[in-house]
C-alpha cells in the first residue's frame, strides 16, 4: 500500500482518526458509510470478511428491533423499507427506513444473518422539527449535511465538480483496486463536513440525542461480546461516536496507538488535498463531552425485545425511484437504478467489478435512456449511430476526468450533447427517459407472511382482483366503459375510492367527473394508476384511523361534514350534496343514505339561494347518473329536488337591497336556477315513471315575476330576470320595448343601463342580435355616454359583451355595421397608391396589430 505525504489537518480531525484507529485496537471497527453507496457496501461487506465480528451494530432506529427476523428472512428481497407512524400535533408523521441491493446496511443484516451473529439497530426515532403532520415522504437517514457543507463545496470546486453527489461519485464510487482504505477517507470527508456545524445546530436538530443512544448502545455491546464489533453508521456521526467512546485523551493512553501530533498519513483520494485551518475547527475541550451530556441521568431503558414486532412500524415494498436523490429523497445516492445495473452486473463482491463491465453497462444504459425516449413520440427519433456517438462521448469524459470507465456524470452529460438537438420537445422526453432508466420501477419483495395492516391486504386484494397490476411501480393507463360494462363500473369506483383517500393509486385524466359535475355525458372513463410505495405508506397512516378501506373514507367524510360547522357552512345545502355526491361516487350507500337524510332537513333552512340551486342541480345530476354510479333508491333524489323549489321561490324575494358586489353571484345563481328548470320541465314532458308531474314551478314562476317588477331589485338582477322572461317566453316583445324605453331612454341613469345590460347578457347575450328595440337602445345607451363616463363603464361594458361568442361578436358588429351604413361604402380598391401611401398603410397596419394585441383580439382576428 503507498502512503502519499502527510498532510496537516485540523487538529480535531486528526485527533479523530486518531482515535479511530485506537478503538479498532480495542475491538471496535467503525464502517463510516454514505446511505446507499455501493462502494460503501462493498468496504462494508469487507471489513466483516476480515473482522469475523461477534456483532454487527447498524445505524437504524432500535424501536424496528422485532422486525429484525423479518429484515433477514430469504424471501425479502430489496428494495424494501420498514414505514413507521408517530402520533404528531393534529395527526401522524410517517417515515421511511429504506434499503436496496446496494446500502451498506442491507449488507450488515445479510452478513450477520450469513455469519450467525446478532445484527442490531441502536438508533431512536427521532421527529424532524420540519416535518407536519401527514407527512410520509421523509427519510430517517437524512444527508443534509453534506450539500450545505461549505467545506465539500470548495473541495468540489477544486475538483470542477458541479456538487457534493459528483464530488463523491468522482472520488469514491469511481476509485478502482482495494477498498481497504475506503472507510478511512469516508471519515475524513464526513469530518470536514460536520466540522462546518456547530454544535448548539446540532443539539438543537437532535443529532447529539441520537448520538448519546447509539454510543450507549454500542458500550453496551462491547461488554457483552468477547470479539469485534463492527458498527455501521452515517460517517456522519462517525466522528462524534468516536469522540464520545473514547474518553482518555491521546496523551494520556498506553501508546498502542499511533500519535498523529496534528498530523497522519491520509491516503487514496483525500490524500490529494490540503487541509488549511481557517476556521474554527478546534473546539476546545472534549467535544464528545457534549455527547455523553445527552445521556439521561438514569440510563436509558432496555432496548425493545427483538421478539416482539413493533405495533406502529411495517416492512413495506419499496422502490428505487423513491430512493432517488434527484426526486427529493433525503438521503443516499442519486441515480439508483444505475447503481442497481452495476450491482447486478457483478454480484456483492466485496472489491469494485472491473472496468470493462462498467463500460458495457453505461453504454446499456445510454442506449435504454435512447429507446424510452423514443417510445413517447414526443421528439424527433435517437439513432442507433446518436447512441454509439453518446457513448464514446461518454468514454471521452470519463479519459479526462480520469475516470477508469464512465460514471453517472459522464453518461448524463454524454446525453445531453448527444441527444438534444436543440427542438423543443427533446429535452421532455430525454428527461424523462432518465428518469425511468435511472430511476426504476421494480418493487422489492416481502414474505407473504409479514404482517401489515389490514386495510393494505384489503387493497391489494381488491386491486388483484380488479385485475389492475400491482407487481411493479410502472405507470399504466386503463379506459373504462362505465355505461355499458358493470366490471368498469367497480373498478371506476374502487379507483375514485383509492384517489379520494389521496393514496397516491390513481389520477382520473378525462372522463365524467361526479362530485365536481362536468364530462356527465362522456362515455369512457380515463384513468392513470401506479402501485408505487407511497401507496403502501398513505394505507398504512389511514390503517390508525380504520380497519378498512370503506371506513376510512366514511371516516373522511364524516371529518368533512364536521369542517363545514367550523368554516360556517354548516346550513349550505350544495356542500352537503357534494359529500352526497362523493359518497356516490365512491359506492358508500350508508354515508350517502346519511347526507340524503340531513339535506332533508337543511333544505328549508338554507339562506343562500346560490346553494340551494347547486344542491338541486347537483342531485339532479346524481339522479342522471344513476345507473352508472348504481345509486340505491334514487327517487330519493328527485324528492329532495321538489324539496328544493319552495325554498328557491322564498329566497328570490331578498333580492331587494342586495349589494352591488353580490349582484354577479346572485346573477350566476339565475342563470343556474334557468338551466334547472328547463332539466326538471322535460323530466315532467317526459312523464318518467313514478315521478310524472311530480315538480310544480308555480310558485319559483311568481316569485320571480314579483322580482322582476319591484322597483327594488337591484338592476343587474333586473336585466337578468328580463332576459330569463323573454327566452321563456313570459315577456312578449311589447313588454320587452316598454323595459326598453324605460330602462335605457335618453337621460336614463348610466349606471343602472350599464348593469340591466350586464344583467341581461349574462343571461341570454343572443337576445342582442335578435331584438332590434334592444339592440337601437343599447346603441342609444351607449352613444349618448360622456366620453369620461363612456371610459369609466368601458370595463363593464367589455365584461358584459364577453359573454358572446365569437361568431355572435362577429354577427352584431355586420349588424352595427349595417345599422351605421359602413357597410354600404363603395370601398373601390386603391390603384395609384404612391410609395408614401404604401408606408402610411403599413404603419397604420402596425399600429392596428398593436391596438388587437393590446385588446386580446389577436387570436379572434387569426379566426
Amino acid at each position: 500500500m503507498t502512503t502519499v505525504p502527510v498532510w496537516d489537518l485540523p487538529p480535531r480531525l486528526a485527533r479523530g482518526l486518531d482515535l479511530r484507529h485506537w478503538l479498532s485496537e480495542q475491538g471496535l471497527w467503525f464502517a463510516p458509510i454514505r446511505h446507499h453507496s455501493p462502494a460503501c457496501a462493498r468496504a462494508t461487506l469487507a471489513l466483516i470478511e476480515r473482522v469475523r465480528p461477534k456483532a454487527i451494530l447498524i445505524e437504524g432506529p432500535e424501536q424496528y428491533a422485532g422486525l429484525m427476523p423479518l429484515l433477514q428472512d430469504p424471501r425479502t428481497r430489496p428494495p424494501v423499507a420498514v414505514f413507521a407512524v408517530q402520533s404528531a400535533d393534529h395527526g401522524t408523521i410517517g417515515s421511511f427506513y429504506p434499503l436496496a441491493d446496494f446500502s451498506p446496511e442491507w449488507v450488515g443484516l445479510r452478513e450477520a444473518a450469513r455469519l450467525g451473529v446478532p445484527a442490531v439497530f441502536i438508533d431512536q426515532w427521532v421527529r424532524d422539527r420540519d416535518a407536519t403532520a401527514g407527512t410520509l415522504a421523509r427519510t430517517l437517514q437524512q444527508e443534509r449535511y453534506y450539500a450545505h457543507s461549505r467545506t465539500l463545496a470548495g473541495l468540489a470546486q477544486r475538483e470542477h465538480c458541479r456538487d457534493s453527489d459528483e464530488l463523491w461519485e468522482h472520488m469514491f464510487e469511481m476509485r478502482t483496486g482495494e477498498t481497504e482504505t475506503l472507510f478511512e477517507e469516508v471519515f475524513v470527508w464526513s469530518a470536514l463536513a460536520r466540522l462546518d456545524y456547530e454544535p448548539e445546530v446540532l443539539l438543537a436538530e437532535g443529532t447529539l440525542t441520537r448520538e448519546a443512544l447509539m454510543m450507549t448502545r454500542i458500550k453496551e455491546w462491547l461488554t457483552r461480546e468477547d470479539g469485534p464489533v463492527v458498527c455501521i453508521t452515517g460517517a456522519f456521526h462517525t466522528l462524534g461516536l468516536v469522540e464520545a467512546l473514547a474518553a482518555e485523551p491521546a496523551d494520556k493512553r498506553d501508546g498502542s496507538s499511533p500519535r498523529t501530533n496534528g498530523t497522519v498519513p491520509v491516503r487514496g483520494q483525500m490524500g490529494r488535498f490540503q487541509f488549511a485551518d481557517n476556521r474554527n475547527r478546534s473546539n476546545a475541550g472534549d467535544p464528545g463531552q457534549l455527547i455523553r451530556d445527552q445521556v439521561p441521568k438514569r440510563g436509558y431503558p432496555p432496548p425493545p425485545d427483538p421478539a416482539v414486532p413493533p405495533d406502529n412500524a411495517w416492512l413495506i415494498r419499496y422502490n428505487l425511484t423513491q430512493l432517488d436523490g434527484l426526486r427529493g429523497y433525503g438521503a443516499g445516492m442519486p441515480s439508483p437504478g444505475y447503481y442497481q445495473r452495476l450491482w447486478d452486473a457483478t454480484g456483492p463482491e466485496s472489491e469494485p467489478p472491473p472496468a470493462p463491465v462498467r463500460s458495457a453497462t453505461a453504454v446499456a444504459c445510454l442506449a435504454d435512456i435512447a429507446r424510452t425516449a423514443n417510445d413517447a413520440h414526443t421528439a424527433d427519433q435517437i439513432s442507433i449511430a446518436e447512441v454509439q456517438a453518446a457513448a464514446a462521448q461518454a468514454e471521452g469524459l470519463a479519459r479526462l476526468r480520469g475516470h477508469a470507465w464512465p460514471g453517472r456524470t459522464d453518461i448524463l452529460d454524454a446525453c445531453s450533447s448527444c441527444f438534444v438537438r436543440g427542438e423543443t420537445g427533446a429535452a421532455p422526453a430525454l428527461r424523462d427517459a432518465i428518469a425511468v432508466v435511472f430511476g426504476g420501477a421494480t418493487l422489492g419483495t416481502v414474505p407473504e407472511t409479514a404482517a401489515q395492516p389490514p386495510i393494505i391486504a384489503e387493497a391489494k386484494a381488491t386491486a388483484a382482483k380488479l385485475r389492475f397490476v400491482i407487481s411493479d411501480s410502472t405507470r399504466r393507463t386503463v379506459k373504462l366503459d362505465v355505461h355499458r360494462n358493470v366490471t368498469a363500473r367497480r373498478r371506476s369506483r374502487f379507483l375514485s375510492l383509492m384517489s379520494y383517500l389521496e393514496t397516491g393509486f390513481a389520477t382520473r385524466v378525462a372522463g365524467p367527473d361526479y362530485v365536481a359535475g362536468w364530462g356527465l355525458t362522456r362515455l369512457f372513463e380515463q384513468w392513470e394508476y401506479a402501485w408505487t410505495p407511497l401507496v403502501e405508506a398513505s394505507l398504512v397512516r389511514l390503517a390508525g384511523q380504520a380497519a378498512s378501506l370503506e371506513q376510512a373514507a366514511s371516516v373522511r367524510l364524516l371529518e368533512e361534514e364536521a369542517e363545514l360547522a367550523e368554516t360556517g357552512q354548516a346550513q349550505s345545502a350544495h356542500e352537503v350534496a357534494a359529500l352526497l355526491a362523493q359518497a356516490a361516487t365512491i359506492g358508500l350507500n350508508q354515508e350517502a343514505a346519511h347526507f340524503r337524510t340531513r339535506l332533508a332537513s337543511m333544505i328549508e333552512q338554507d339562506p343562500s339561494l346560490e346553494s340551494v340551486v347547486g344542491a338541486a342541480g347537483a342531485l339532479l345530476r346524481l339522479w342522471r347518473s344513476r345507473d352508472v354510479l348504481e345509486i340505491a333508491n334514487p327517487g330519493q333524489l328527485l324528492d329532495l329536488v321538489a324539496l328544493c323549489l319552495p325554498q328557491v321561490a322564498y329566497l328570490i324575494g331578498g333580492f331587494a337591497g342586495l349589494p352591488e358586489d353580490r349582484e354577479e353571484t346572485m346573477i350566476g345563481a339565475l342563470v343556474a336556477l334557468r338551466d334547472l328548470v328547463r332539466q326538471l320541465t322535460a323530466i315532467n314532458d317526459q312523464s318518467v315513471p313514478a315521478h310524472s308531474e311530480r315538480f310544480d314551478f308555480t310558485g319559483v314562476r311568481q316569485a320571480l315575476h314579483r322580482a322582476r317588477i319591484d322597483p327594488e331589485t337591484p338592476p343587474g338582477i333586473e336585466g337578468a330576470l328580463y332576459a330569463m322572461a323573454v327566452t321563456d317566453g313570459e315577456v312578449d316583445d311589447e313588454d320587452l320595448a316598454q323595459w326598453l324605453r324605460v330602462g335605457f331612454a335618453p337621460g336614463a341613469d348610466p349606471d343602472h343601463a350599464v348593469r340591466r345590460l350586464d344583467g341581461l347578457m349574462r343571461v341570454a347575450p343572443d337576445l342582442l342580435l335578435h331584438t332590434p328595440e334592444l339592440l337601437a337602445a343599447a346603441d342609444a345607451v351607449i352613444a349618448n355616454l360622456h366620453p369620461d363616463t363612456f371610459l369609466n363603464y368601458l370595463p363593464d361594458l367589455r365584461h358584459s359583451f364577453a359573454a358572446l361568442k365569437p361568431v355572435e361578436t362577429a354577427a352584431l358588429a355586420r349588424q352595427i355595421a349595417v345599422n351605421t351604413g359602413f357597410e354600404t361604402m363603395d370601398l373601390a380598391p386603391v390603384t395609384d397608391a404612391t410609395t408614401a401611401d404604401l408606408a402610411q398603410g403599413a404603419n397604420l397596419e402596425l399600429a392596428l396589430r398593436a391596438s388587437l394585441a393590446d385588446d386580446r383580439l389577436t387570436d379572434w382576428v387569426a379566426t
